[in-house]
This record gives structure tokens, sequence and C-alpha cells, in this order.
């Protein structure tokens, strides 16, 4: 009787096992289904929301392509204007180009032994009474001055081209300095080496010229800094070999140099006698054998 209340007692247990069993597996497969659920619902949010972003992207690629557009059509509009712009620019420029320094010039009025028609050898008082000078009462008065020395062979073989400019230009001054004989004029004018050329303007020196020394070279120079004409058919002659500026360096005793010289000497002589080298030079020359030297000299003079 005790066994089949003990069996009993187990079926009904494994039954109740078995219930259990079947409710779990029931709640899980209820909250799969949920979970899926909640998934699918969650994926075509999510397609919604992807819909939405594409559509905004759409618009927004849209906006900045007619942004983009319409810039592209305002450049080019803008374009053309700029053209035209930097091409009437570009003609002003070009239908108002002045020289820097205008010079006026001097007319037919003027007297010959003020300002003459050739070069001109001043001094200093000279040349400095013309460029300080006003050409009909204004202050544009130029004037071009070659600083030279006699001796130097640079200044001799510029001097033909120098002495056609003054006869190109006859509405200028043309003038030349020797810058040994007016040294003052060297530091007043900066001039440190000769042959050296200077436009001067109002009184001032205002550029130096500084190229190849050729004859158009000088020519167009006096021509695009100060706006003068001259006669360009002028070319070098015989004439301009002769004066007034000399083509020949002459030969003149330079007491300075010699001076100078002298001076070194002494200075570098005196220096020497107080340093060691005089003693080392002293010993090296009691060294010397004498006695052969002076014994082979008179064998060989005898000989």
């Amino acid at each position: 009787m005790a066994d089949r209340v003990t069996w009993v007692c187990c079926l009904l247990v494994i039954c109740f096992v078995s219930s259990l069993a079947e409710e779990a597996e029931n709640l899980s497969g209820n909250d799969s289904v949920e979970d899926e659920k909640m998934v699918d619902e969650n994926s075509v949010s999510g397609g919604e929301n992807d819909t939405t972003l594409e559509i905004f992207n759409i618009n927004e690629t849209s906006s900045k392509t007619e942004v983009i557009a319409a810039n592209e059509t305002e450049l080019n509009e803008s374009l053309p204007q700029t053209e035209n712009t930097t091409e009437h620019k570009i003609e002003v420029v070009n239908s108002t180009t002045t020289p820097k320094w205008f010079c006026k010039g001097r007319n037919n009025s003027q007297h010959n032994d003020s300002l003459p028609q050739s070069v001109a050898i001043v001094d200093a008082e000279e040349l400095l009474k013309i460029i300080n000078s006003t050409s009909d009462n204004n202050t544009d008065a130029c004037a071009v001055v070659l600083f030279f020395t006699q001796y130097c062979p640079f200044s001799a073989k510029l001097a033909p081209m120098y002495n056609a400019l003054g006869r190109v230009y006859n509405n200028l001054p043309i003038l030349a300095v020797d810058a040994y004989k007016q040294h003052s004029l060297n530091t007043r004018f900066g001039v440190v080496a000769v042959p050296t050329i200077l436009l001067f303007h109002s009184g001032k020196p205002v550029l130096k010229f500084n190229n190849s020394i050729t004859l158009d070279d000088l020519r167009m120079f006096v021509k695009n800094n100060t706006g003068i004409e001259g006669n360009f058919s002028v070319e070098i002659s015989e004439e301009d070999y002769i004066g007034p500026v000399i083509n020949k360096p002459t030969e003149e005793t330079d007491y300075y140099l010699i001076f100078s010289s002298l001076f070194l000497l002494m200075f570098g002589a005196f220096m020497f006698a107080k340093s060691s080298y005089q003693e080392l030079l002293w010993d090296r020359i009691q060294a010397i054998p004498w006695r052969r030297f002076v014994q082979w000299f008179r064998r060989d003079k005898q000989d």
C-alpha cells in the first residue's frame, strides 16, 4: 500500500513539473515574439528615419547646388566687369606715364653764356649756381653732372660719349666737374668713385647713372627720367674726342699718393723693429755664411 502511495506522489510531482515547464516555455515564446515585434517596429521606425534623413540630405544637396550655381552665375557676371576694369586701368596708366622728375628745360630766350650749348666744365661755385637756378621762375630745373678726373682712364673712355650728349640735349645743362680739384663736392653729393654721372633736380642729386656706357644709354637715361626730348640724330664725331672733356688720361704727379706710401713704409718699419720678428730676422741674417759668398764672388770675378 505504501508503495502505491509513493508512486502516486511521484506521478503528481512529475505532472506538476511538466506543467511548470510548459508554462515557462510559453512565457519565453511570448517574450521572443514581443522582442521580434519590437525589433520589427524599431526597424520600421529606423527605416522611416533613414527615409527622412535621405529626404533631408537630398533637399540640402539641392539647396547647396542652387547656391553654388547662383554663385557661379554671379562670378561669371562679375568677371567681364573685372577684366574691363583692369583693362581700363592699364589704359589709364599707359596713357598717363610721366617721368618721375619732370624737367622743364631751358628755352631759346636764355643766353648761351649762362647755359652753354655743349658740355661745360665748371667749378664748385658755378655748379651750385647752375643747379640751384630756376628755369623761367619754375622749380623744375634739372642738370646732368659728370664727376671725373683727368688721370682716370675710365673717365677718358667716357669722354667722347658725354661730349656728344651735350650736343644731343642743348636744352639741358650738361656739366662736368673735376672731382680731384673740386674735392669738397665729393662729400657733399656722395661721390665715392669716378666717373660718376648724377641727375640734379631742383638743386638736389636725385638719380645716379648705373648702366653700360654708350651714347644711346645716356640718351635714354636723360629722356626717361626728365621727359626732355633731345636731338637723337646726333652721333659721336671727331670733335667729341677733342673736348671739352679730354679722352686721354694725363700723367700728373700725385703727391698725396707719394706721401701716404712713404708714411706706410716708415710706420711698417717702425712696428717691425719693435716686434719679436726683428730679432728672429737678425739671427737668420747672422747665421748666413757671408765669408763663403764673398770668396765665391771674388773667384767668379777673377775668372
